[in-house]
């Protein structure tokens, strides 16, 4: 097996096609929980078994989105994270 020379800018590379479909994945996620989109069908029965959404009651607090929050989310702790360093 041979060791593979990485440099800096393709380490940077390899983070950020990871960094970009893990986010993409919570992104997706977010949105099925916060209702914005559907998800995809993929048994026989085509029905989808694994979440109930309900309507918010009138009284309920208005609260931002999952999915509106993520990416910014990951930068404020990106911030937190480097200054410990």
């Amino acid at each position: 097996m041979n060791d593979q020379d990485f440099t800096d800018e393709s380490i940077s590379a390899i983070e950020k096609i990871v960094r970009d479909n893990i986010m993409g994945a919570f992104h997706s996620a977010f949105c099925l929980l916060d209702g914005v989109s559907d998800p995809v069908l993929e048994n026989e029965d085509n029905m989808w078994i694994g979440l109930k959404l309900a309507e918010k009651h009138e009284d309920e607090e208005e609260e931002d989105f999952l999915h509106d929050e993520l990416y910014n989310s990951y930068w404020d702790w990106q911030e937190l994270n480097n200054k410990h360093k």
